[in-house]
């Protein structure tokens, strides 16, 4: 009877997770790797999260940038030419009241000679009261105005000072323009570059500009047509040129021409009296440079404003100073330097790469405090005060950033 009892055998519970096919227990050898799988799994994510963020970090830092070219540096040459406009006003006037005193001065010395039974002695004395009658005669600037004018020399223009006026009608624009084509410069306004005539003197007058960063003066210079006015003032008047027709690649006569960067012929002189633009082309690009003329139409001026002595290692342009080593001479210069360029500021200024590169890592600490701060308290309000916080060391390192790359 015993013989037919036949074992009794117990089948594994297929919810026993500790249990394994055959019914034994696991080792304690697989529990840690299947928790090490467990936990490199959970980790992936986490990295592939944070680089995530990173790279939308960063393409949001690619895009505020590119809007401060755009619009940051536009501000800043806003605010620059609101200055060079109240200078220019305050040195025009200046120049008028200067002006209205030589005349009066000398029709009281013409009056004085026609007088009969004068002495020497009595026309001296004359003429020194006509002189002290005319000087009281003009109106007296104010303190602030004799401020402004402090940079603005009628006898001897500064670097980066103001000289004119520049007026595009066609294109809707009117800048201010200074003396100089350095980066700090043009950064203000279109410049004149150093020892080419001034507007309405006879020669070449060559006035350079930016094309699409701080204010883009000439940012539509292409759109120019031949007999387009181009008005420009300065201390010795108001002058008229009307653009000159270039056949174009196609066969049409353009406004405007395209050269390289090391064509800097266009800034000699051709014999005649004229006005060069120069900006960078095509826009967003300096790659090439597009150049306008014309043709002055009004009466040239036989004095105008005398260049001050300047040395040329003053500047930072190598063409500017090519040109500088002309000054002085009777004739204008006709040839410049063969291995200067138009663009010898517009590259990379590594000058600029200690101060923006302090500013970034400025702004990258306050972002990274106020995210240690969102930690501990309050993340949305901690979050918004941080990127009001960091808007003024962002903006610094902007400008420094741009000063760094080559411009516009």
């Amino acid at each position: 009877m015993t013989a037919l009892i036949e074992p009794l055998e117990i089948e594994p519970n297929p919810n026993d997770q500790d249990s394994e096919p055959d019914g034994s227990s696991p080792s304690p050898s697989d529990k840690p790797a299947e928790s090490t799988m467990s936990s490199t799994s959970r980790a992936r994510p986490n990295v592939m999260m944070n680089l995530g963020r990173l790279l939308v970090g960063l393409g949001t830092l690619i895009l505020l940038f590119a809007g401060f070219q755009v619009w940051g540096t536009g501000l800043v040459e806003w605010r620059a030419q609101q200055t060079l406009d109240a200078e220019l006003d305050a040195a025009l006037e200046a120049s008028q009241q200067t002006t209205i005193g030589s005349e009066r001065e000398e029709d009281a010395l013409d009056d004085d000679s026609d007088s009969a039974g004068v002495g020497v002695g009595d026309l001296a004395s004359e003429e020194f009261d006509s002189e002290n009658a005319a000087v009281e005669a003009a109106a007296p600037l104010s303190a602030e105005d004799e401020e402004r004018i402090q940079r603005y020399s009628l006898a001897e223009p500064t670097v980066g000072g103001v000289l004119g006026r520049i007026d595009l009608p066609s294109i809707n624009q009117t800048k201010a323009f200074v003396f100089g084509v350095g980066r700090d410069d043009l950064r203000r306004g279109p410049g004149l570059y150093p020892s080419t005539p001034l507007p309405g003197a006879p020669g070449n007058t060559a006035i350079a500009g930016h094309r699409t960063t701080h204010g883009a003066p000439f940012f539509d210079i292409d759109q120019l047509v031949p007999g387009d006015p181009i008005f420009v003032e300065t201390a010795d008047g108001r002058f008229e040129y009307k653009v000159e027709g270039h056949k174009s690649d196609t066969g049409d006569l353009s406004g405007h021409f395209i050269v390289d960067p090391s064509a800097v012929e266009v800034l000699e002189d051709r014999g005649d009296n004229r006005l060069t633009l120069t900006a960078c082309n095509p826009k967003y690009s300096a790659r090439e440079r597009i150049i306008v003329t014309a043709t002055l139409v009004s009466e040239p001026v036989i004095e105008s404003i005398p260049f001050p002595d300047i040395d040329p290692s003053a500047f930072d342009d190598d063409l500017a100073a090519a040109h500088l080593e002309d000054f002085g001479e009777a004739e204008p210069a006709s040839t410049v330097d063969a291995d200067a360029s138009l663009d010898e500021t517009l590259g990379w200024q590594m000058s600029e790469f200690e101060p923006a590169l302090l500013w970034g890592l400025i702004t990258m600490f306050v972002g990274f405090l106020g995210w240690v701060v969102a930690r501990f308290w309050r993340p949305r309000v901690t979050y918004a005060l941080t990127m009001v916080m960091s808007l003024a060391p962002l903006f610094t390192f902007f400008v420094y950033l741009d000063r760094l790359m080559p411009a516009l």
